[in-house]
C-alpha cells in the first residue's frame, strides 16, 4: 500500500462574493487529497522542479491506482525520481473531480454509479500551488513548474495549458487532446498568450486516433507564425517487454519548431496505453530530462503568497 508520508492534503479557495472578487475575503471550496513525491533530499540539489502529474478517468473509482501508476515510473526512471511530484486525486467523494451524471459504470461492487468527466481546472490548479507553496522555494524551483497526465489526465493537462500556460515551463499530455471545453473565441487571444511560449510535447497510440488532433499543432504553429506542415523524424525501439530484444515498436515524431512536438507510437501492444513506455523509456524519449531543462521566469511569480495563499495551506497527514 502507499505509505501515509506520501499522502497529501490543501484546503482550496477561492475570493468570496462578498470581497468582490478581491483578496480580501476567502472562501473555503473544500479539501482536496494529492500523493506527493519527493525526491531523495541527499541526492539531488535544491530545489528541483515540480510536476503536477493527473491520472486517467479509471482512478475515479479505484483511487489505489494512483499510487501504483506512479510508482511504475518512479521504481525505473532515474530521472523522474529527481522531481517533486504532486499526483491530486479526482475520485469519489473528491472536489477536482466533475462528475457526469447522465454516464455511469460499475463501481468495485458491481454497482452502476455516476461516472467522472473531467477534472476541475481552477481547482486542480490551485491544489498544485498550495502544495508548491507549502513545500517552499527552498525545494520547489518555481521557475520549472511542469505538467503532464494521462487520458483523462491529458485532457486536463490542455486545459491547464489554456488557463495557466504562461506561468508554466513544459507540458506533457499522453493519450487526450485538448476538449475546448468551454471554449469562446472571444477568448481566443487570452488563449494564444497562454499557448505562445510554452513547450509541448504530446504522446498518442497512432491508431488511437481520437487522442490527438492535428488541427490544433496547425492552429499553434501558424499562430506561431511556423509553416502548419512538420518536420518527421522516425525512432525505432523495443519494448521492454519483447522477448527478442528486437526494434518492433515506432515512434514518428512530428515537430513544428523547438516548442511544439507530436509522437505518435505504434508497437506497443495497447490501442491507448503509451504512457507506461513514455514515463519509463527515458533512454528512448527523455521527458522527464526535457522537462527538467525547460525554464520559465514567470512562474516565479506563484512562490508569493496571497491572503488566499496563506489560508489554504497544505499539509500531509
Amino acid at each position: 500500500g502507499m505509505p501515509r508520508h506520501m499522502l497529501g492534503k490543501a484546503l482550496l479557495s477561492s475570493p468570496s462574493a462578498a470581497s468582490g472578487g478581491g483578496s480580501g475575503g476567502l472562501q473555503v471550496q473544500g479539501q482536496a487529497h494529492y500523493v506527493l513525491h519527493e525526491p531523495d533530499w541527499e541526492v539531488v540539489r535544491k530545489p528541483v522542479p515540480a510536476l503536477l502529474w493527473l491520472h486517467g478517468a479509471v482512478t475515479y473509482l479505484w483511487p489505489e491506482t494512483l499510487y501504483q501508476d506512479l510508482q511504475s515510473f518512479l521504481e525505473v526512471n532515474e530521472v523522474a525520481r529527481t522531481f517533486i511530484i504532486i499526483a491530486p486525486m479526482a475520485a469519489i467523494g473528491e472536489p477536482l473531480a466533475v462528475v457526469n451524471e447522465r454516464r455511469t459504470k460499475p463501481n468495485r461492487f458491481k454497482v452502476d454509479t455516476p461516472y467522472v468527466s473531467h477534472f476541475d481546472l481552477e481547482k486542480t490548479w490551485d491544489c498544485f500551488t498550495t502544495a508548491c507553496r507549502s513545500l517552499g522555494q527552498e525545494k520547489v524551483d518555481f521557475t520549472r513548474l511542469c505538467v503532464t497526465g494521462l487520458s483523462m489526465g491529458a485532457q486536463a493537462t490542455w486545459d491547464i495549458a489554456l488557463g495557466h500556460g504562461s506561468q508554466l515551463a513544459a507540458v506533457a499530455p499522453i493519450a487526450g487532446c485538448c476538449s475546448w471545453r468551454d471554449f469562446s473565441w472571444s477568448a481566443e487571444q487570452s488563449v494564444q498568450r497562454e499557448l505562445l511560449g510554452l513547450p509541448i510535447r504530446a504522446f498518442s497510440v497512432e491508431a488511437d486516433v481520437y487522442s490527438y488532433a492535428w488541427r490544433d499543432f496547425e492552429w499553434l504553429a501558424l499562430r506561431r507564425g511556423l509553416s502548419k506542415e512538420p518536420s518527421l523524424e522516425s525512432l525505432a525501439f523495443s519494448p521492454a517487454d519483447a522477448a527478442n530484444g528486437e526494434p518492433d515498436a515506432q515512434a514518428k515524431v512530428y515537430s513544428w519548431g523547438d516548442l511544439a512536438q507530436l509522437n505518435l507510437i505504434s508497437g506497443v501492444m495497447d490501442d491507448h496505453n503509451c504512457w507506461d513506455v513514455v514515463y519509463q523509456r527515458e533512454d528512448i524519449f527523455s521527458l522527464f530530462t526535457w522537462m527538467a531543462a525547460s525554464k520559465n521566469s514567470a512562474g516565479a511569480s506563484l512562490a508569493r503568497r496571497t491572503s488566499a495563499a496563506a489560508a489554504a495551506q497544505s499539509s500531509r497527514n
